[in-house]
């Protein structure tokens, strides 16, 4: 990859008289307690009621009850006429009857601590990219070249985009001064090595397109940069020091970026993390799943503060025209 400027919560045991149990003083002196219970007790679980987790069971050698055995409440939620909900956490009850008093509302309910820990769960499943990433790595490769001449290997990242063509960067081909007629490109799948060829190259763009009709897999979609803007999710997927599918997750962080790079690509910055391999790998909007570039410049190297470049899918799609088109 070519670099810039050369770089590339237990009773309280202080209590004397009576133990204090949830709403009020126990009738039981504490030492009575302690000889009746075997000890001092322990909570299991918060109190949020205001209400001993042992009612019913204190004097019969129940209290120490699980999660499993009383779904503790741990919210209170009061819906009003409009609909909207008011959270009351921690707090008994009664007292939030009494608060609403007087005042109207469609319903008063408690929500359970594995309520609300299932819709904790549920909120984060729905913002997960597992499915996004489950989809678009089947059309995500490793490739590498070798050169006859000089016996050098490039390790950079591909993706599929049609049938049978898969978008690289240049540099991971051969250098301009370099034929890539004189070199040998293999495309990795797993622990399949695929011959490859170059279908079409462009060092000024560092992009090309190479063939493999091993390898077929559905193409991944590509869309133009122009609607994308700077702060969307994006993910990129590469090979970073030749370690095959491995995931970044940042945000684009600036468009219209022209560096210190030779070449006829204005670029658009990434805030994620790019190694060496990953050039040629695709920047992936999580909106939307869709290719929106190709990652290809390290901008600064030194320590990687994850500030890197990207050429945008619109210059794929007008150097390689026929080959796919943008949605």
């Amino acid at each position: 990859m070519p670099f810039t400027g050369g770089l590339s919560p237990v009773t309280d045991k202080t209590r004397k008289n009576q133990p204090q149990m949830g709403g009020g003083p126990h009738e039981k002196p504490r030492a009575e307690f302690d000889s009746t219970m075997g000890g001092d007790h322990k909570f299991i679980g918060p109190d949020p009621d205001g209400l001993s987790h042992a009612v019913g069971g204190l004097f019969h050698g129940e209290w120490a009850m699980s999660d499993a055995d009383i779904p503790y409440a741990v919210e209170t939620v009061v819906i009003d006429e409009s609909g909207q909900e008011h959270v009351y956490t921690g707090q008994n009850f009664d007292n939030v009857m009494l608060k609403w008093k007087g005042r109207s509302y469609k319903s008063i309910f408690r929500r359970t601590r594995q309520e609300v820990a299932a819709s904790v769960k549920k909120a984060a499943q729905s913002s997960s990219i597992v499915p996004l990433v489950t989809n678009i790595m089947p059309g995500c490769f490793k490739i590498e070249s070798e050169s006859v001449k000089y016996g050098k290997k490039e390790i950079g990242s591909c993706f599929a985009v049609a049938d049978g063509k898969f978008v690289t960067c240049a540099h991971t081909i051969s250098k301009r001064q370099e034929p890539h007629r004189d070199v040998s490109v293999f495309i990795i799948e797993g622990e399949g090595r695929y011959r490859a060829t170059v279908h079409d190259i462009d060092y000024d763009m560092d992009l090309a397109i190479v063939s493999c009709d091993t390898i077929r897999h559905a193409p991944l979609r590509m869309k133009t940069i122009s609607g994308v803007d700077v702060g969307a999710d994006i993910i990129c997927i590469g090979s970073p020091f030749g370690y095959d599918n491995n995931i970044s997750r940042g945000i684009v962080s600036s468009t219209n970026r022209v560096i210190d790079e030779p070449g006829a690509v204005t670029y658009f910055f990434i805030d994620l993390s790019v190694f060496p391999g990953n050039s040629g790998g695709p920047v992936v909007d999580v909106n939307d799943g869709s290719v929106i570039g190709v990652a290809a410049v390290i901008v600064d190297s030194v320590g990687n503060y994850g500030l890197n470049a990207a050429i945008p899918s619109d210059y794929v799609a007008n150097r390689f025209p026929g080959i796919f088109e943008l949605i």
